[in-house]
């Protein structure tokens, strides 16, 4: 399996013009209002749904925690659940972003949460890890591969152990900052083996191990033209 890399401007380090961008977006953010950053489309297997629901219990425990979303606007079934939940003033959709200013707002945010039922990869959760935001998705296999320890796994569709994760984190932000900044380095660590350099190269050998030269009768040495 050769994994995709990351976008370079998906880093830790501060950039003035994406993270002003963001700032105007969505304001100054303090540690007693925590943003939880939801990237991807609102098709059903992303579970959307889920996120509302999840962030929805969370604000009983964190009342000052605000949504974010990029990937879209939400559906009419979305906008009216958030509605119905009581959080739609406590979410920001975000419009189309550049890669800088999407980078510039996982590191604004506290957690990214996936709460996918399905995912080939996930991509976000890499993305994120490489900004140092600590991510919790969905126990699947894909993201597992992907995220390893450095990520934080519930099962799908069970909102009661998503809202007392997130919320322990939020916790552990505020209450224990060597450990979060412990956890930011290890996400680091873990998404800086995604690059395309290294996509690259292992695609490289890819090629060489499975090309045979062809003779000067035309035929490969396995026999095959």
């Amino acid at each position: 399996v050769i994994p995709i890399g990351v976008h370079p401007a998906c880093t830790a380090a501060p950039e003035a013009e994406a993270d002003a961008a963001a700032e105007q977006m969505l304001g100054r953010t303090v540690p007693a209002e925590p943003l939880i950053l939801h990237v991807g489309s609102t098709i059903a297997r992303k579970r959307v749904d889920l996120l509302l629901q999840i962030f929805a219990e969370l604000k009983r425990i964190v009342p000052r925690a605000r949504l974010v979303r990029a990937g879209g606007n939400f559906t009419a079934a979305q906008d009216e659940m958030a509605t119905r939940l009581g959080v739609a003033d406590s979410t920001t959709v975000l419009p189309f972003l550049s890669r800088a200013t999407l980078a510039a707002v996982y590191r604004r945010a506290a957690l990214v949460l996936l709460p996918s039922d399905s995912e080939g990869f996930g991509l976000p959760v890499i993305e994120a890890m490489a900004c140092g935001t600590p991510v919790v998705a969905s126990d699947l296999p894909a993201l597992r591969e992907v995220g390893r320890d450095a990520a934080v796994y519930c099962r799908p569709g069970d909102v009661p152990a998503w809202t007392s994760t997130v919320a322990e984190l939020l916790q552990e932000r505020v209450a224990c900052p060597a450990a979060w900044a412990a956890r930011r380095e290890a996400c680091i660590a873990r998404a800086s083996a995604f690059t395309w350099s290294a996509s690259a190269e292992a695609m490289e050998k890819l090629y060489l191990m499975l090309w045979k030269p062809v003779a000067a009768d035309g035929l490969t040495r396995g026999g095959c033209r």
